[in-house]
């Protein structure tokens, strides 16, 4: 690899590494360890709210979930996010809000969705589903504000590549909380209920999903198992373990957010101190 060029994205690398840190500290959490539970009981009862890391995009299939439980929203979905999201977004809120009826159809939308012909073939839909919808999306407003240019500058599989996107957030003063990851994807080709190579998802939400992320492939490596229903342990009897089944420590559970809560006051620190003085970089390292 070039090693110029690690040089000229060390901002953007070193950014990634950072936040793959706060990802590991995000870990260290009571919900965590029970999500990783063997218990079959615990995996089976349906009242129990299994965390899952992995799931914190969930905010974004929110959207398509709802939409795709009827053709008619789902095509008004794809509208609105196929140019000046936000915007259609709130003119669609404008132009419903004078509608009295309960049946709505393409008539009684903006100009962009009226005389959309797959959306006027579709027939109509209740205005209370409509706008539960549109509550939903209300809730994550922020994606459409941000969509263009997170269907612009999508993550991609190459290391610069990434490196390259995250130097164009930071320039741009962009939230990376609408940074289109991907974390995990299973041996069948399926994520959260997303199959293949997405193909059931609406072309204007397929740039959301990015390529298969590495993290459990790196986590994979560092246990020494490929399988990764051999890696969990019962939550009152996990532990700290090597690579080679050293089981080292036992993890109490209610001291990790204490834990948790010193190590992400101590990297807040040094952060602002590396906003405050970038060019003191020789003292961050040394903390």
């Amino acid at each position: 690899m070039n090693v110029e060029r690690l040089i000229e994205h060390r901002s953007g690398l070193l950014f990634a590494e950072i936040g793959a840190l706060v990802h590991d500290l995000g870990k260290l959490s009571e919900e965590f360890v029970e999500g990783k539970d063997t218990n079959e009981e615990h995996d089976k009862t349906p009242s129990k709210n299994v965390y899952r890391h992995e799931k914190i995009w969930g905010n974004i299939y929110l959207l398509y979930n709802i939409a795709k439980s009827d053709p008619f929203l789902k095509r008004l979905l794809e509208l609105i996010l196929k140019k000046e999201p936000l915007k259609r977004f709130n003119d669609l809120k404008s132009k419903l809000s004078s509608v009295r009826r309960d049946k709505i159809t393409a008539n009684d939308l903006p100009g962009w969705a009226k005389n959309d012909s797959q959306l006027k073939h579709k027939g109509n839909i209740e205005k209370t589903t409509i706008k539960n919808f549109l509550d939903a999306i209300s809730e994550h407003s922020f994606l459409l504000k941000y969509y263009p240019i997170i269907k612009r500058y999508y993550l991609k599989q190459e290391l610069l590549d990434i490196a390259d996107c995250l130097e164009i957030y930071i320039k741009n003063k962009l939230p990376f909380s609408v940074l289109p990851f991907l974390h995990h994807r299973n041996t069948g080709g399926k994520f959260h209920g997303f199959s293949g190579q997405n193909d059931n998802l609406p072309e204007e939400l397929d740039c959301l999903i990015a390529p298969d992320g590495a993290d459990g492939i790196d986590s994979g490596i560092d246990k020494m198992v490929a399988e990764s229903n051999l890696t969990k342990q019962r939550k009152e009897h996990t532990y700290i373990a090597t690579a080679f089944g050293y089981e080292k420590e036992k993890i109490i559970l209610d001291d990790l957010k204490s834990i948790r809560d010193h190590y992400a006051d101590k990297l807040y620190n040094i952060l602002m101190e590396l906003k405050n003085n970038p060019d003191n970089i020789q003292n961050w390292i040394n903390q």
